[in-house]
């Protein structure tokens, strides 16, 4: 069943700052727009370079054994102990921020884990069929890197990774997976569940999201599903069949559009989702640096270090 558990603190000051400068800091552009597209086509043809900032980190790198867009993010001090699969979101046309990479190290230092992350392919040059082809691919690498059975691994996803990550645990179950040999452990940030956009919510919520569009955000989930109606439950996860899944731990806010998804989620009344609604809080909030994304953050880690 799905359970609901809102937050009571009072927001806090940064967390407003950080809100009316998101439009400033990131923009979205509408793909239909000619030189949008071309821009957008070339840069998901070309291989993934980490950011400068990112590359002078000795606890981040590529990591060959997997393959050459895979990056890992290992904690600073002492061993690795548990190991997390992320799959970042961006709409599936862009790559990770340097957001990412500073909540992953947070993750990684906080949590004695390492965070592989898989920079799959992009849209447009890359639609649903390959990016699933990639990932399906991709994981079974990553199990015989670690050596773990796959329900050891810590399967987490933000925006578009998290639907992505439910797609793999369809994937899993298309393979002939048990829901006992799948990830036992799923977090996800601000899911994208449903790439319809059709949940009159959205538009509703458009007036307090200062980082999403419409718009733009449904022309991109319909050139990245391709050939796949965004129906298909593997593009649209919300309409998957959920009582084969294990225990799915969603955190979102109230300002981000996509918490329609997860409200649509929590009608489904048997979903097993755990939802933790952060009051006002943006799309992707934990990634952001103030206040509530530390406490989600702790929540996390109370959830990865449970024995």
């Amino acid at each position: 069943m799905v359970t609901l558990h809102t937050m009571n603190q009072k927001r806090s000051a940064r967390s407003v700052l950080v809100e009316k400068i998101l439009p400033l800091v990131i923009r979205m552009q509408d793909p239909d727009q000619p030189a949008v597209y071309e821009a957008a086509f070339k840069r998901s043809q070309a291989d993934y370079e980490l950011p400068a900032t990112v590359a002078k980190s000795k606890q981040i790198a590529f990591e060959p054994a997997i393959d050459e867009q895979t990056v890992v993010i290992r904690p600073e001090k002492g061993p690795v102990e548990r190991t997390v699969y992320f799959l970042h979101g961006g709409a599936y046309w862009a790559q990770p921020t340097i957001y990412h990479y500073r909540t992953w190290q947070k993750m990684a230092d906080a949590n004695q884990a390492q965070i592989i992350v898989p920079i799959y392919p992009k849209a447009p040059a890359h639609q649903a069929p390959a990016v699933m082809d990639y990932v399906w691919q991709n994981f079974q690498k990553v199990c015989q890197f670690t050596k773990l059975p796959v329900q050891e691994l810590i399967l987490m996803g933000d925006s578009a990774g998290g639907g992505l990550a439910l797609t793999l645990l369809q994937l899993l179950l298309r393979a002939g997976y048990e829901k006992a040999a799948l990830p036992q452990q799923i977090v996800l940030f601000s899911p994208w569940l449903d790439l319809t956009d059709q949940n009159p919510k959205k538009a509703t919520l458009q007036s307090v999201d200062r980082l999403l569009q419409l718009g733009p955000l449904t022309k991109e989930g319909a050139l990245y599903a391709g050939p796949l109606s965004v129906k298909d439950p593997l593009v649209s996860p919300l309409f998957a069949d959920w009582s084969r899944f294990p225990d799915v731990k969603i955190l979102t806010g109230t300002h981000d559009l996509l918490y329609a998804d997860v409200l649509a989620l929590q009608a489904q009344e048997t979903a097993p989702a755990e939802i933790y609604c952060y009051p006002e809080m943006d799309h992707d909030f934990v990634l952001f640096p103030i206040p509530e994304a530390a406490q989600a953050l702790t929540q996390v880690s109370s959830w990865l270090m449970a024995e």
